[in-house]
C-alpha cells in the first residue's frame, strides 16, 4: 500500500472518530448545547486539530447527515430488491424508511434539522465537501424510490400518469408529516381519541399504496 492511501485511509479514519465523539456529544447535550470544544474534548484531538475537519459545527453536523443517509440508501436499496413489482418496492422502501427512524432517531432529527437551517448557514457550508457529498449520498437514496416507481409503471403496477421523481419527492415530505405527527402527538391522538397511534403508518401505506395503482 502506498504513502498516499495509508494517509486517505488514516483522514477517513479521524474523520470517522470525530462523527463518533459528535455522537455522542449531540445525544448527551443537544445539538443547541454542545460546543466545538467539546466535540474536540470527547474526540481526544485538538480544537485545531478538528478544524482541519470540520470549520464549524454544522458542518460536522452536515457529517452526521451524510452518515445517516448513507444508511439509509443502503436500506432502501434492500427493500428495492426484496420485491419484484414495483409498486410493492415502493411501499417496501416506506416501510424500510420508517424503521430507519425507529433505529436512528439522531440521524432522522440531522437530516430533517436541515429544512430550517438558516440560508446564510447554508450558503457558507455549501464550499465544504461534506456538503456536497450529503446532497450527492441525498440524490442518490431519493433515486431508488423513483426507480421503485419508475419500475412499477413499465410493470402496470403503478399509474402511467404518475411523475417518478416529483411522486418520490411528495412521498418523503408525507412521510416525514406522519413520522412527526407520531413523534409529537402520538400521546395526544391515544389520550383523546382512545386509538393507537400506530395506525398512522398502517393507514398511510394504504393510502399511497391507492393512490399510486392504476385506475379502473
Amino acid at each position: 500500500m502506498g504513502t498516499l492511501d495509508r494517509k486517505e485511509r488514516e483522514k477517513e479514519q479521524r474523520l470517522n472518530e470525530i462523527l463518533d465523539a459528535a455522537e455522542r456529544v449531540f445525544i448527551a447535550n443537544g445539538y443547541h448545547n454542545c460546543t466545538m470544544d467539546q466535540i474536540a474534548e470527547e474526540a481526544e484531538l485538538s480544537k485545531g486539530t478538528l478544524y482541519l475537519y470540520f470549520k464549524s459545527k454544522e458542518a460536522i453536523f452536515v457529517g452526521l447527515d451524510w452518515r445517516g443517509t448513507k444508511i439509509l440508501r443502503k436500506r432502501f436499496q434492500e427493500a428495492y430488491d426484496t420485491v419484484e413489482i414495483g409498486r410493492q418496492k415502493v411501499i417496501e422502501i416506506g416501510r424500510s424508511y420508517f424503521q430507519f427512524v425507529a433505529d436512528y432517531p439522531l440521524y432522522f432529527q440531522m437530516m430533517n434539522h436541515a429544512v430550517g437551517r438558516p440560508s446564510d448557514i447554508t450558503q457558507s457550508l455549501e464550499e465544504e465537501a461534506v456538503y456536497q457529498k450529503c446532497q450527492e449520498e441525498e440524490g442518490a437514496t431519493l433515486a431508488v424510490l423513483a426507480d421503485a416507481i419508475s419500475c412499477g409503471i413499465e410493470d402496470g403496477s403503478v399509474a402511467d400518469d404518475v411523475e417518478p421523481l416529483q411522486t418520490a419527492i411528495l412521498l418523503w415530505a408525507m412521510s416525514n408529516g406522519v413520522i412527526q405527527l407520531h413523534h409529537n402527538h402520538g400521546e395526544d391522538i391515544k389520550n383523546w381519541f382512545e386509538i393507537d397511534p400506530s395506525f398512522l403508518f398502517d393507514k398511510f401505506f394504504a393510502f399511497i399504496d391507492g393512490a399510486i395503482a392504476p385506475k379502473p
